[in-house]
């Protein structure tokens, strides 16, 4: 039977997924809004519900900026993007410095039901529109919700407009209606985010049998000795980082090398609450990830090390300092005074496994366990 492996494609494994619980409501983290089907569908909605919607910069803060430029918000925990409304039309004004018209229109949907509609003279022209939309006039509009002012004043911005009927028009109204009711019951059930499991096969059925006595048989010799915690873990996977030498990687050859593999089997031998690998690899990942800033990761599980880069840059210039004066190097000094620079969790376990590895050729150097610093003699 051929070996697979479960790699979870997903940024942060259990609670590390949510970033909040509201109104009896999970808000997942930004990074696993992509997953949520509401996220590239457009969807029917009535301007009630539009005016009522939260903004991603209120329900993330600064998190949400990304997805608030690209012009996403919240119903409920559903992120949306594309949406089209319907409404009456109750003015109609043209911007002639700025070439644009602004409909007012009213869809009756509630105490917010009236929404101003922004369109560009080319979108307006493109649709065939009179000069002047008569009072009454029922029209649809594909679009955006955007913001503007001080006060973050919602407002519509058309990509397309069409004239579906006059005041009066029931059966345009209620065909309409259908549609938001449609979308407005699913949107009505909170969104909850399943992983996506990725089947990977890593070894050959020969392969497995090999490695499996092998792999046997160095777990039972060092089982107890090589333990590690979760954030010495993360310590190796900045060691394999820095011999990769790559500004970018993929996650998943960081999760497949043989000796981080191992070290993760151990780790879950002996600690009962991380039973699933790929789990306990993405919070070690969250660490470097979430915790320490020195990586990030994008959609695609492809690791930037450039803040990692920026780091070692600062501490190798403090090694060769010392080299020069003698003195020692000490990590919980170096830390001090760089809170806020580099990152504000960036831990001292961090900096003595990139100066371990900065110094692995050179004698001079030696590791004072009890003062936690690092000695250089001339």
């Amino acid at each position: 039977m051929t070996s697979k492996n479960v790699i979870y494609n997903d940024f942060a494994p259990g609670d590390l997924n949510i970033y909040k619980r509201c109104d009896g409501k999970t808000f997942y983290v930004p990074e696993l809004l992509h997953n949520c089907p509401s996220y590239s569908k457009e969807h029917f909605l009535c301007i009630h519900d539009l005016n009522s919607s939260q903004s991603m910069i209120r329900t993330y803060g600064a998190s949400g900026y990304e997805l608030s430029s690209q012009n996403f918000f919240m119903i409920g925990n559903h992120p949306i993007q594309r949406v089209k409304i319907f409404g009456k039309v109750l003015s109609t004004h043209y911007n002639d410095e700025k070439e644009y018209y602004i409909i007012r229109i009213d869809d009756s949907s509630g105490r917010k039901s009236i929404i101003d509609v922004k369109v560009n003279l080319g979108i307006y022209l493109q649709c065939f529109l009179p000069d002047k939309l008569v009072y009454g006039t029922i029209i649809s509009i594909q679009g955006l919700l955007i913001e503007y002012g001080f006060q973050r004043i919602k407002q519509f911005l058309a990509n397309y407009i069409s004239v579906e009927g006059q005041s009066g028009d029931l059966s345009v109204e209620l065909e309409f209606w259908q549609r938001i009711l449609n979308d407005r019951k699913l949107l009505q059930t909170a969104w909850v985010y399943e992983r996506e499991i990725e089947i990977i096969s890593l070894t050959s059925d020969d392969e497995e049998e090999e490695d499996e006595e092998e792999e046997d048989l160095w777990v039972t010799q060092v089982t107890m000795v090589n333990y590690k915690s979760p954030i010495e873990l993360s310590g190796e996977f900045l060691t394999w980082i820095l011999n990769n030498g790559k500004q970018k990687f993929k996650l998943i050859q960081l999760y497949k090398d043989r000796q981080i593999s191992k070290l993760l089997d151990i780790h879950i031998q002996q600690d009962p609450e991380h039973p699933n690998k790929p789990d306990l690899f993405h919070r070690i990942r969250h660490i470097l990830h979430i915790a320490g800033e020195l990586i990030t990761v994008s959609k695609s599980q492809v690791a930037d090390c450039t803040n990692l880069e920026r780091l070692c840059s600062q501490i190798f210039d403090e090694l060769s300092w010392v080299r020069q004066h003698g003195k020692v190097f000490k990590a919980t000094r170096f830390v001090e005074q760089r809170q806020g620079d580099v990152s504000s969790g960036l831990s001292t376990v961090h900096v003595n496994f990139i100066v371990k590895w900065a110094v692995r050729d050179e004698d001079n150097w030696k590791y004072d366990e009890n003062d936690d610093q690092w000695e250089y003699s001339a």
